[in-house]
């Protein structure tokens, strides 16, 4: 924490948490003490306003982040990244421990990965001989694919020994269909349509036979 004392209130304040201005290199002030000084007094100078907020650190290369200054991005709550380290981070082919950190900040929306599901994943690993990728499976198959409620996870990844084989049985099965289908051509089992026309149905309406009494009259008269 970095308390100091505000120029004109004379109160303490902690500048990384609160906006403030720098009257000079040894001295600060709240950034509202100074608006309002200055709005009693115009020939006070001009001050940068500083805010705490604004001033992130990369979590890639380590230095900071001016977010009303410096092009970033937001890779997942608290996690920031200066655009052109995100760019270069992004080309670089991780390792799979390194996704599966990755994976479970954005599914529990983490600034880092806790201390305790860091080792439920050394257990996982020294104890069933799990690997990285399978635990991300067994994750990905339990939430994604299943459908189950992230809440009912506690903060952790217990579930995974109970759903990893599952999991594996799963994502075998489509990789074995895919092997099974590869070089197979759809437009081949698609037969060749034909279209036929068929006019509507005519109704075929029978005539009645009609008659008049002076038929019957000719008829009895020969």
């Amino acid at each position: 924490m970095a308390t100091v004392k505000c120029k004109y209130c004379q109160q303490k304040f902690d500048r990384e948490k609160e906006a403030y201005v720098k009257p000079s290199s040894n001295r600060y002030a709240h950034a509202s003490c100074y608006l309002r000084q200055k709005a009693l007094d115009p020939t006070i100078p001009d001050l940068e306003i500083i805010d705490p907020t604004d001033i992130v650190i990369c979590c890639i290369c380590k230095q900071k982040i001016n977010k009303k200054v410096d092009k970033y991005k937001q890779l997942s709550k608290g996690r920031y990244a200066h655009l052109s380290c995100a760019e270069l981070e992004a080309k670089r082919e991780k390792t799979d421990a390194e996704k599966l950190d990755q994976y479970l900040m954005e599914l529990f929306d983490w600034e880092y990965v806790q201390p305790r599901v860091k080792r439920q994943i050394s257990s996982y690993i020294e104890e069933y001989n799990f690997t990285y990728s399978g635990i991300q499976k067994s994750l990905e198959y339990f939430y994604h694919i299943k459908g189950n409620p992230i809440e009912k996870a506690n903060g952790g990844i217990g579930i995974v020994p109970y759903v990893y084989r599952d999991a594996y049985n799963y994502y075998y099965a489509l990789w074995e269909a895919k092997q099974k289908n590869k070089g197979i051509k759809v437009r081949d089992y698609i037969t060749d349509v034909k279209e036929i026309s068929i006019p509507p149905p005519q109704r075929n309406i029978r005539k009645r036979q009609l008659f008049t009494f002076l038929d019957e009259e000719e008829e009895n008269i020969e």
